[in-house]
């Protein structure tokens, strides 16, 4: 049996070694610069100020330039393999290579071999480095963390190698094999982002891009962008590390060394005269990036012109003409073409494929509305009657899974039924026309979201109205309070508190960890249907921005909690933090319980006009509103409905057209805030 010695031909090794010493030379030097040396740096900043600044060192100090260590390091790799393999694009020397009296299964392994030795060295010189480093700097390294920085680097490069040397016998010239390598990374990301699109532009009910994305729902587009290989390899720094997905891309990277032992093993050397080593291959591609390049063209042709049947044909049309000459001419080097039978009739099989799956796909996508026992909870918003009392940033443990989303299982059918109303609806196709933003989410029983965005159809004004009663209802204020939604006050870094003319800021570890845990002990204590409690839907008393070390939320708090209360008063007058010592116009009411559900319904669905023609309302003239400030500033307030407070700022927004009335989007709660008073 011969030994592993033996096996090596240090002559064709030294070779692939030379071929790219001094690209490595350049690597090794750029790692020390972003790790090593950024470190170092951030040391002796610490040294120059006073008192230091670790606070802004994170926890494992190797992260604050992994990012860039991670995404220069790839570019190196395919540079790397490209440098490697580019014999194979020279008669000569692929001749002379294959002429050796070596087998081409062990030239591909000393290949391999040295592109290994090029990716690990520079990188265990770096891990060195560090390692000593750690007992000059100002702020530790964990050896574990070391350790990980080695493996998970080793790993991103090696798959990145892996991909980039399958790419290498697809093709027989270094550009179009930096071509490939970007087309097997980037292109189906690029392809489904320019599917969606084109699917939201031409049917109604995709959640493209929302704006107040689900917790657990990284959106549509996101499922292909979060598992692309380069962009997965630089979030995990951040977001952890998912180990399944690991070990499938591992696996992966193992399929992609084997396939291209077979592919370099049925080689061709008279192929070098070729762009590609397989016509299957060059049909392929260019039936899909014509395919990519149609849906970019016609979106930007359909993003100018209004959408109907002939405008989207013709669109999309001259898009895979378009795209289809600029294909060729990038793989046949040149900008007179000859065309393909064999590519051309690939392409339009791959078209009409295409077309059939995207119009059944997405038909069934936007027509699917859930069953109610599967439901778990339902966030629902429109923009005439937005009901956003938050918007979701981020995604953390810290906060409950709960907030934004309502249980009840009578407000889960009817907005079924509001769903299923919008999908039947007559949708409108022409941007000019008018039409409303529906957007629902569904938090289901199995721990997934469902999210659909509806902007194309016209919403009855009975349907507005149903939904403002059903969902402003005193008793879904815990969902919509992010301060009480925290479920663990000690993660959280800061909170921003935003009045109408006034702001709070908590920044303290021990203070607002108390804060917190003092205002859902007020929560817990107060009534639960008190009418007042969710506040004003379209300019919140008291919103609240969230931070955490790693995301952030926004969302709505609860003026009428009483540890909000006492920190605000403490430092402020609250009638001026609430605009009320701004206001131009002021009104009281005091409402009976029988008056009080319909008043509030009003409120949130007509205009302050006609709220003023159906209620009692007494105007609180600026000579007679001292009074009301000092009960105010003392903090007085009530969410019982009993006596309400309305008020108008100098920034209220309404239209009024040429007839001079108030039009639809200038409801009494867009005009005027309404406050619960004693």
């Amino acid at each position: 049996m011969k030994s592993i010695t033996s096996l090596l031909n240090k002559t064709l090794l030294s070779h692939f070694m030379g071929s790219a010493f001094w690209l490595t030379v350049l690597y090794l030097i750029g790692n020390i610069l972003v790790q090593p040396f950024v470190l170092w740096i951030l040391s002796v900043n610490m040294n120059n100020r006073p008192g230091g600044n670790e606070g802004s060192i994170p926890a494992n100090p190797l992260e604050t330039a992994a990012e860039f260590q991670l995404i220069g390091g790839m570019i190196y790799v395919v540079l790397l393999v490209l440098f490697l393999f580019n014999y194979r694009n020279k008669e000569d020397s692929v001749d002379f290579m294959h002429s050796l009296p070596v087998k081409r299964h062990r030239i591909m392994s000393h290949l391999i071999l040295s592109g290994l030795i090029h990716i690990t060295v520079p990188l265990l010189i770096t891990a060195a480095i560090l390692f000593f480093e750690r007992y000059i700097l100002n702020f530790d390294i964990a050896l574990q963390d070391l350790a990980l920085w080695l493996v998970y680097s080793l790993f991103i490069l090696y798959v990145v190698f892996a991909v980039s040397l399958f790419a290498g016998l697809l093709v027989n010239s270094i550009y179009n094999h930096l071509q490939m390598v970007v087309i097997i990374f980037f292109l189906p990301v690029v392809f489904w982002s320019l599917n969606v699109s084109a699917a939201g532009l031409l049917f109604d009910g995709i959640a493209n891009g929302p704006a107040s994305p689900a917790p657990g729902d990284s959106g549509i587009i996101n499922i292909v962008t979060n598992n692309t290989f380069p962009i997965f390899a630089v979030q995990q720094v951040t977001a952890g590390y998912d180990i399944w997905k690991m070990i499938i891309w591992a696996l992966a990277g193992i399929v992609f060394i084997i396939l291209s032992y077979i592919l370099y093993n049925r080689s061709k050397n008279e192929n070098v005269h070729y762009n590609f080593n397989h016509t299957w291959v060059r049909n392929l591609l260019a039936a899909v990036i014509s395919i990519t390049g149609m849906l970019m063209i016609g979106l930007m042709i359909l993003f100018a012109l209004p959408v109907s049947i002939v405008v989207t044909v013709l669109s999309f049309g001259i898009g895979l003409l378009f795209s289809y000459i600029v294909t060729e001419m990038f793989f046949q080097g040149a900008a007179r073409i000859s065309f393909n039978v064999s590519s051309i009739v690939t392409t339009l099989i791959f078209l009409i494929i295409f077309w059939t799956a995207f119009i059944i796909g997405w038909n069934q996508y936007v027509s699917y509305v859930p069953e109610a026992e599967d439901v778990a909870g339902i966030s629902i918003s429109s923009s005439n009657m937005r009901s956003d009392y938050g918007t979701y940033r981020g995604q953390t443990d810290s906060v409950s899974d709960d907030f934004l989303y309502i249980d009840d299982s009578n407000v889960i059918e009817r907005t079924l039924e509001f769903h299923q109303t919008a999908i039947d609806s007559e949708k409108i196709s022409n941007q000019d026309g008018r039409a409303d933003l529906l957007e629902i989410s569904y938090k289901m029983k199995d721990g997934s979201h469902i999210q659909r965005q509806f902007s194309k159809f016209e919403m009855e004004q009975d349907m507005q109205k149903d939904m403002a009663a059903m969902l402003n209802d005193g008793r879904f204020a815990d969902a919509y309070d992010i301060l009480f939604n925290i479920e663990e006050p000690e993660a959280v870094s800061a909170i921003d508190i935003n009045g109408r003319n006034g702001f709070l800021q908590l920044s303290d570890g021990e203070e607002l960890e108390a804060f917190i845990k003092d205002y859902q002990t007020a929560a817990h204590k107060a009534p639960k249907n008190a009418p007042m409690m969710l506040g004003n839907q379209n300019d919140p008393l008291a919103w609240v921005n969230v931070h955490f070390p790693d995301t952030n939320y926004q969302g709505h708090a609860s003026i009428y909690n009483e540890a909000l209360l006492e920190r605000i008063t403490a430092d402020n007058e609250l009638a001026e933090y609430l605009g009320i010592t701004d206001a131009q116009e002021m009104y009281t009411a005091s409402l009976s319980d029988d008056e009080k559900g319909a008043f509030f319904d009003d409120y949130n669905s007509s205009t302050f006009n006609q709220l003023e023609d159906d209620y009692d309302l007494e105007t609180v003239e600026p000579e007679d509103r001292d009074a009301l400030y000092e009960s105010v500033n003392a903090g007085n307030l009530d969410a019982s409905g009993d006596k309400v407070m309305l008020y108008k700022t100098g920034n209220a927004d309404v239209y009024y057209p040429e007839n001079g009335e108030e039009t639809r989007g200038s409801g009494a709660s867009e005009t005027h805030i309404i406050l619960g008073i004693e």
